[in-house]
């Protein structure tokens, strides 16, 4: 068998460049890293507690590995690439029953070897975003009602009805909750890199779910250290963590794990997830299953202390109590059930949430003129209705003018042909509204209701023989440049509160611009300027 070279460093290429990838034997051991005391409740009494990074699979996941035997043991795939070379797959679809990292892997390695489809039977009550991510993996899935978790002789549970499609011709079912090959993928790769990695390890803790990883680990790790402490964990009653399951479900479960098993705990998913979150915190990045094996760990610890019974988890004498658990998946499709699960005060501050539910409309430095660039499309407008015009043009080709300022200081002075449309939270002396975040929510709430109303757009029909638009009302005004296509330019003081406005008139659809430094940049630029009041609306 080809075993990881470090020459290689890590290079996988050629026509099995995925299957190298995926082979644990081509690989290094996966990360094995203690925790820091932050993470560590018992640094003081001996103990080193690390985390075995089954993350760092390939999948990303612990199932990767049961995943690769279980479709080699099966026939489907072998991991020396030969079913890559052209040979004929007799399997066109692999199924089983599993709501996320099983069947996923699965997809993954049994497209490398030419199966066409992967069937996952899952339970209705999975969350759309996890329906969503087996379906971006390319996963075809089959629903079931009733119990989400079901034991493998339940006739209505999905584990029957994978077992009913793998009977038929070119399907396979590896059910993971009866084959052996599961628990052997542990025994055959995890508790083997762990004895390299740890020799004097004394305890080994992890979730269980199929009973597959337990029972291979746990079995592997006690042919080399028989006196070694093995701790299952399992859901408390009730309560739901995604991968593992209650005592009741594990019961019927056929592999060895109660030989191999000496504790069991139940943990709690507010527990789980809030370890989880907390090693992800410190850079270990994992998942609630994850946080529930570290909360078994700390349970059976803290009992043993409690007790005065941790010493006899000690290998020798003088020697530190060495733990691993398990870190076997991600937190990433589990973010809403994080904020669910635990309390608010969990999480930092968010600082100017309003602005969540404002200001969300598209910005575009294309969109912000300079002065003079300004003052063109003022002489030369750029309607696309009629194309660049000369300076002595009809008015109704130049650019609507919106002067957002106050009427005082719109008849003061004014651009020429310019329609008064004061924003009754923007004054004069105002800072940037994207540097006071109520009145950026002020001003954009307000603009918004101006050229977005709730009622939706006005109906309007443009005619030569209709009325200016600068006399219409706004609403019929943001309908008729929307359908004309005549551009408008926003005015205010500096230009700021200008391009939240500009903003929302091109989500209403208008080619609305604005100018860099606002009306002063603009007198500053000599632009032909008009007294007294005009167009108001």
């Amino acid at each position: 068998m080809t075993r990881y070279c470090p020459s290689d460093n890590m290079v996988f290429s050629g026509p099995t460049s995925l299957v190298d990838y995926f082979n644990p034997d081509k690989n290094p051991p996966l990360p094995l890293v203690e925790l820091p005391p932050s993470l560590n409740p018992f640094v003081e009494d001996g103990v080193r507690i690390y985390a075995k990074m089954l993350t760092a699979l390939p999948a990303t996941n612990v199932k990767c590995l049961p995943a690769l035997n279980l479709l080699e043991k099966g026939g489907v795939i072998s991991l020396d690439g030969s079913t890559v070379a052209g040979n004929p797959q007799p399997i066109h679809q692999v199924t089983e029953s599993s709501s996320g990292s099983t069947v996923t892997s699965m997809a993954m390695i049994a497209r490398q070897h030419g199966v066409r489809s992967v069937k996952a039977w899952m339970s209705n009550k999975v969350s759309p975003t996890k329906a969503r991510l087996m379906r971006f993996f390319g996963l075809e899935l089959s629903l079931f009602g009733g119990p989400s978790q079901s034991s493998p002789q339940d006739p209505m549970g999905g584990i029957s009805k994978a077992a009913a499609d793998g009977r038929k011709q070119g399907v396979f079912n590896p059910n993971q909750y009866e084959n052996l090959a599961n628990p052997e993928s542990h025994e055959r790769w995890t508790a083997k890199q762990l004895l390299q990695q740890l020799p004097g390890i004394d305890i080994f803790c992890a979730g269980m779910g199929t009973g597959g990883t337990i029972t291979g680990t746990g079995k592997g790790l006690k042919s080399e250290r028989p006196g070694m402490h093995v701790i299952g964990v399992c859901v408390a009653r009730g309560d739901k963590v995604p991968g593992p399951r209650p005592r009741e479900l594990l019961e019927p479960v056929d592999f060895e794990w109660k030989s191999v098993v000496d504790s069991v705990e139940d943990v709690s998913s507010l527990d789980s997830y809030r370890l989880s979150m907390e090693m992800c915190r410190w850079g270990i990045v994992s998942g609630p299953s994850s946080g529930f094996s570290l909360q078994g760990l700390f349970q059976v610890l803290e009992r043993r202390k409690r007790e005065g019974t941790l010493d006899e988890l000690r290998g020798s004498k003088g020697k530190p109590i060495e733990a691993v658990f398990l870190c076997c998946d991600l937190p990433f499709q589990y973010l809403d059930e994080y904020f669910d699960k635990l309390p608010e005060s969990s999480f930092p501050p968010i600082h100017n949430e309003n602005l969540f539910n404002v200001d969300q409309y598209g910005y575009s430095t294309t969109w912000i003129l300079d002065p003079s660039s300004a003052r063109t499309m003022m002489v030369y407008p750029r309607n696309p209705a009629f194309g660049l015009s000369a300076p002595e043009c009809d008015i109704s080709r130049r650019p609507l003018i919106f002067d957002l300022r106050s009427r005082t200081e719109f008849a003061e002075a004014h651009l020429a042909h310019a329609c008064s449309t004061p924003l009754s939270s923007l004054q004069k002396d105002d800072p940037s509204p994207y540097e006071d975040a109520v009145l950026l929510a002020t001003q954009w709430t307000e603009l918004k209701a101006r050229f977005l109303p709730e009622a939706g757009p006005v109906k309007h029909t443009c005619s030569d023989t209709g009325p200016l638009v600068e006399t219409l009302p706004v609403a019929e005004m943001v309908s008729c440049l929307r359908q004309s296509g005549r551009e408008a330019l926003v005015i205010d003081y500096d230009g700021e509160t200008a391009k939240v406005a500009v903003s929302v008139l091109r989500k209403a659809g208008v080619k609305a611009f604005s100018v860099r430094g606002g009306m002063k940049a603009m007198k500053m630029e000599g632009a032909p300027l008009e007294h007294g009041s005009a167009v108001q609306i």
